[in-house]
């Protein structure tokens, strides 16, 4: 529905300089009327580009980050750089959750907690 009042939109800021022109002047096209078209047909271009970025990284990037942890069992919910050697993981797995100590040599198991469910789509 979206995509189409778009279109829609599109086709009549597209054509509407042209009609008004012809019914207004007789055929001649007034050289402001031409310029306010050309800048509605831009702000209109810009509010399109922005709508489209939005919906793909706060829809579209969204779900497809979740599909691509789908099927997973191990998921690194967050990574925490204590120096260049060390780091801190939250790890899940099957319903656990841990927190592991990982080192250039080693990784260390430092506690287990429960999953915490959220309602977040």
């Amino acid at each position: 529905m979206t995509t189409g009042f778009l279109i829609f939109l599109s086709i009549i800021l597209n054509y509407a300089p042209a009609i008004l022109a012809q019914v207004e002047n007789g055929g001649v096209a007034d050289p402001a009327t031409n310029a306010f078209w050309s800048l509605l047909r831009i702000i209109f271009a810009l509010l399109c580009v922005v709508a489209l970025i939005y919906l793909v990284l706060h829809r579209g990037l969204g779900k497809w980050l979740q599909k691509s942890q789908g099927g997973k069992q191990i998921l690194v919910k967050e990574r925490v750089a204590l120096d260049a050697k060390r780091s801190l993981y939250l790890v899940d797995v099957e319903g656990r959750r841990f927190l592991l100590g990982g080192s250039e040599n080693s990784v260390s198991l430092i506690g287990e907690f429960p999953v915490e469910r959220s309602n977040e789509p």
